[in-house]
Order: C-alpha cells, then sequence, then structure tokens
C-alpha cells in the first residue's frame, strides 16, 4: 500500500491515468522481488511523480510513473535522460512500445505481450548500474 503522500499523487490525476498507473505499481514492484542483485525499492515523489529505486543495492536507475505535460490522460514511464535506457528498448521495442523523447515510454492499454516488454524494460532499468559496472569492468 502506498504512502499518504504517494497516494495523494496517484489521486491527483486523471482517472484512467491513475488507474493505468497504479496497475503498474505493483508489477515494478514484483520485477524487483524477482530480479537477482535487485534490493528492496524506495517509493519517494520525484518531481510530484511516483518514483522508484532499489537504494540499498545502488543497482538500477529510478522509474518514475506520470504522464506527458501535453498529454495529461496519458500514462508513462519514465527514466533519467542522461541514461540509455530509451536506446535501449527502443533497439528491442521500436514499433511495439511508443517512446517519447529521451526519457519515457508510454504505457498503452495492458496486455500479455506488452506486459512482458514492459517488465523486460522495468528489469533493464532497476539493474541499469550493475550492467554498466559490469561493462566497465568487462563483465556484462
Amino acid at each position: 500500500m502506498p504512502s499518504d503522500t504517494i497516494r495523494h499523487a496517484f489521486e491527483g490525476s486523471p482517472d484512467r491515468l491513475t488507474k493505468r498507473l497504479l496497475e503498474i505499481r505493483p508489477e515494478i514492484f514484483d520485477v524487483a522481488a524477482s530480479t537477482e542483485g535487485v534490493a528492496p525499492l524506495a517509493e519517494t515523489l520525484k518531481w510530484g511523480q511516483p518514483s522508484y529505486r532499489p537504494v540499498e543495492s545502488q543497482s538500477g536507475t529510478t522509474i518514475r510513473l506520470g504522464c506527458d505535460r501535453k498529454a495529461p490522460d496519458t500514462p508513462r514511464l519514465d527514466v533519467p535522460c542522461q541514461t540509455d535506457l530509451i536506446t535501449q528498448f527502443r533497439e528491442r521495442y521500436e514499433g511495439f512500445l511508443e517512446f517519447s523523447g529521451k526519457r519515457a515510454f508510454i504505457l498503452g492499454p495492458s496486455s500479455e505481450e506488452t506486459g512482458a516488454a514492459l517488465r523486460h524494460c522495468i528489469a533493464l532499468a532497476l539493474t541499469y548500474q550493475l550492467r554498466k559496472r559490469g561493462a566497465a569492468t568487462g563483465q556484462a
């Protein structure tokens, strides 16, 4: 159950957006729990959006749930634009997932196929630092 602060951030969104974001939230925790090397997540607000990051292990980068200011009823998952995660996601899922700039992909309607792609992208974000360190040491 999200804290009151996080719950208010979700509730401040349009109903359609809130519903989809609340569907994604447990997926993020589930992927974290089932991905090797990922510690429990910290759930905080960053820029007014629910944000998730494995704190203890420093294994990954922050994932934020929210919307685009230009399309406030369109749910999306954001990652830091300083990473190459969206490039990685596009290489794997271009034409299958919809992207927005260098930091987000649109969370379209749920399906088994898009659910698998979403879970994979979440896992890539939550292990970003591990993979980056592994590449730097030649272990990736």
